[in-house]
């Protein structure tokens, strides 16, 4: 009978760790795809702020 609650524990913890790596990778994976998406957004701003002001100058150029 103790071998059989010791079978049982042992796959429980084995359970439990194999299962814990996948949620810090997920929260890794979550961590970049925010920092990415972040990056991106920033980006997208500079430029449509940077292309009105562009666009402003070249008409003042051209003449």
């Amino acid at each position: 009978m103790k071998k059989v609650f010791s079978i049982i524990a042992v796959a429980a913890v084995a359970t439990f760790v194999a299962c814990g790596s996948a949620k810090e990778e997920k929260a890794t994976e979550e961590t970049v795809a925010t920092e990415t998406v972040e990056t991106v957004v920033e980006e997208v701003i500079a430029d449509s702020t940077a292309a009105p002001a562009e666009e402003a100058a070249a008409p003042a150029e051209a003449h």
